[in-house]
């Protein structure tokens, strides 16, 4: 087909409403969206996967309801499967916290999250993204800090934000 003949298909619903920031990623035998979903409960790290098609099949839950939570991002990795990451904010860290994932497994359809895990200390993490080691097979992630603290009672000349990142281990 020539440039500029291409045409996206007419929009349909994944969520129809309190979503935010969706990220999207490709897998073998599809596609998956993250994103933070404002729950009754509060906000939830939040999955969709598609059918092998185009439909999105239902919500599963990467984590209960926590206040605050935010930043969904998402990776796959043939040994790790779809891992879904988000930032926790901690008491005392100015809405900034701690970074966390789940991951569902390789290959099995529809299957459960395992247990969440802390990707990062809690040193006022701000965000966290996701990519694939492909050496590895197991997901990479990288988030900013600062773990000196933030808000009204550090001096902006004292405030230093790091990049940091941690692999995943099998």
């Amino acid at each position: 087909m020539p440039v500029g003949q291409w045409r996206f298909k007419p929009a349909t619903t994944i969520q129809a409403d309190g979503a935010s920031a969706p990220v999207l990623t490709g897998f073998p035998s599809g596609w998956a969206i993250a994103y933070v979903h404002d729950t009754p409960g509060g906000p939830r790290p939040a999955l969709q996967v598609t059918d092998g098609h185009i439909a999105f099949g239902p919500v599963r839950y990467a984590a209960p309801a926590q206040a605050g939570l935010r930043g969904a991002d998402l990776t796959f990795t043939p040994v790790g499967g779809l891992v879904v990451a988000w930032v926790q904010p901690v008491d005392g860290q100015d809405g900034d916290g701690v970074a966390r994932a789940a991951a569902v497994p390789a290959g099995i359809p529809g299957a459960a999250f395992g247990p969440v895990e802390d990707v990062s200390p809690a040193e006022a993490v701000h965000e966290v993204r996701l990519a694939d080691d492909s050496r590895a097979g197991q997901p990479v992630a990288v988030w900013t800090a600062r773990p000196g603290g933030t808000g009204p009672g550090v001096a902006l000349a004292q405030l230093r934000t790091l990049v940091r990142s941690a692999a995943r281990l099998p």
